[in-house]
């Protein structure tokens, strides 16, 4: 894509050929180059996806101009964590994205919080497209911060941990 910092930006007059405007441009994600003896049945990228790398928020440079992209199994647990970590209805469009749990912050650890929290949590977990089950899911309520682990079953039967806190 030949961009250069910061990359994308909501800012129209800083839009420029290697800076792109969210919403009206787009980004060339490239292929992982994966085997083509792979089918679209057991191909990670294919069945997990492939996204823009974010780290702690930022997008990630590639090294050579363009964006790092995260696939398969990994790029499903970006997004869960990016899931979690969005308080349901904070964006606009998507209203029905994000965690509910957050709404619970600060209001203590008492048993029937933390067992409402964890209910919020699996939900959100499993508004997730690629994911078939959600398991033995713990939250935490700190004063204002929400720590969540849990063990997730994906659509092709693999488990994963699920971890977001902040």
């Amino acid at each position: 894509n030949g961009l250069q910092p910061p990359y994308l930006t909501d800012t129209l007059s800083l839009a420029s050929a290697t800076v792109l405007l969210a919403g009206r441009d787009s980004i060339q994600v490239p292929n992982d180059g994966g085997s083509a003896a792979k089918t679209a049945a057991t191909d990670p990228a294919t069945v997990y996806g492939v996204y823009v790398k974010n780290a702690a928020g930022f997008l990630t440079d590639d090294g050579a101009g363009g964006l790092a992209v995260v696939s398969g199994v990994a790029n499903l647990n970006q997004g869960l964590k990016t899931r979690l970590a969005t308080p349901l209805g904070d964006l606009v469009f998507h209203q029905g994205y994000g965690n509910g749990a957050h709404a619970l912050r600060g209001r203590g650890g008492t048993p029937q919080i933390l067992n409402l929290a964890n209910v919020l949590a699996q939900r959100c977990v499993a508004a997730d497209d690629r994911i078939s089950a959600t398991k033995t899911f713990t939250a935490k309520l700190s004063g204002d911060r929400l720590l969540i682990t849990g063990v997730a079953a994906t659509i092709a039967g693999v488990p994963i941990d699920v971890t977001s806190g902040g």
